[in-house]
């Protein structure tokens, strides 16, 4: 089988921790480091929590990209594809978002991305700050989109980001 520089799957290995996330310690109160168990991983992932107010539709996407997510704790490559999953969530919220609004000068459905964050601010939806991380989520999606070669996402970069995104999608409706 091709090495590809990251797990080859098989029926012996798929439900066994990937040899990647050994390097993931969680550091205990007398300063000595132990790995992190799959429970803690899980409750880690699970942490994050989308508002009552925000659709339904993106809470079922929202749950299956962090359902992908859990998984990459044996299989690291999926932290990539959960990232992924995510920027698409935030424009997808958007989208949800901006449906509401009967005005004249709101973005069409196929306008891009950034248009609709641009309109966002303009319209004193969200605030300079808050657009700062949704242009980065609007640059991820499109590098993420348009992939020249297979990313990997650390872990880290992983929840980082999926925290900012049900940041921002909360923002957007509970305000």
């Amino acid at each position: 089988m091709k090495e590809f520089g990251f797990k080859n799957l098989n029926v012996d290995n798929w439900l066994v921790q990937d040899k990647a996330m050994s390097g993931i310690h969680r550091i205990l109160p007398n300063g000595e480091t132990r790995p992190v168990s799959s429970t803690e991983w899980f409750e880690d992932i699970q942490k994050p929590k989308l508002a009552d107010s925000v659709p339904e539709e993106i809470h079922k996407l929202y749950e299956v990209a962090r359902g992908a997510m859990i998984y990459g704790y044996f299989f690291y490559p999926i932290f990539t594809f959960a990232s992924e999953q995510f920027t698409r969530i935030a424009e997808t919220a958007v989208n949800s978002f901006i449906i509401k609004f009967d005005m004249a000068n709101k973005p069409k459905p196929k306008d891009s991305f950034r248009k609709k964050i641009d309109w966002l601010l303009q319209n004193l939806v969200i605030t300079e700050d808050s657009y700062k991380k949704w242009d980065a989520t609007v640059l991820l999606r499109n590098k993420f989109s348009h992939p020249s070669r297979q990313n990997i996402i650390t872990p880290e970069m992983a929840i980082n980001l999926m925290n900012s995104i049900t940041e921002n999608i909360n923002y957007l409706f509970t305000h």
